[in-house]
């Protein structure tokens, strides 16, 4: 599991300028890069540390993957523009996805749960629930089932719902 120090390391080791500033509501990070550096802007509504985990990663993960600039969702833009905002912020949230939630530790986790929940996955990795599901977004466009052990299988075919089904009986 990764922590939030984690995260803030890499703001140290990327020299990324972090402010948590009062942003219209719908907005909960922005990240930019221009001459004078790298920002990245973390809105004051902001209050859990469980969201604030998953919205910095998600705003370190433009930084590693975006290139350009891009608009905050919900700004007015050209149909053309929109689409490559919304490509740009699938790279970025498929990268804090994978960073805080890596494929084989939350296989890992639930093949050693013998009931399991969005929240007991929320709780393990300290992120919130809705970053759980983009996080089974993601692994559903690789596969729509992941082996467990030799008995059981995550299916994500019917997401939002999980399923973990018995191979054998």
């Amino acid at each position: 599991m990764k922590t939030l120090e984690e995260l803030e390391s890499l703001v140290d080791f990327y020299n990324i300028d972090l402010s948590i500033v009062p942003m219209d509501p719908l907005i909960h990070g922005y990240y930019l890069h221009d001459t004078d550096g790298s920002f990245i802007l973390i809105n004051t509504c902001i209050e859990d540390t469980r969201t604030y985990k998953c919205v910095l990663a998600e705003e370190i993960g433009h930084h590693l993957t975006t290139v350009g600039d891009i608009l905050p969702h919900g700004y007015p833009s050209s149909s053309a523009a929109s689409s490559n905002v919304n490509r740009q912020e699938l790279k970025a949230m498929r990268w804090a996805t994978e960073f805080l939630m890596p494929t084989d530790e939350v296989l890992s986790f639930i093949s050693s749960q013998i009931g399991l929940s969005m929240d007991s996955l929320a709780s393990h990795f300290e992120v919130a629930e809705s970053f759980v599901l983009e996080k089974f977004r993601f692994m559903a466009r690789e596969k729509l089932s992941w082996g467990l052990d030799q008995e059981r299988v995550l299916v994500l075919s019917g997401l939002p719902s999980a399923y973990i089904v018995n191979v054998f009986g």
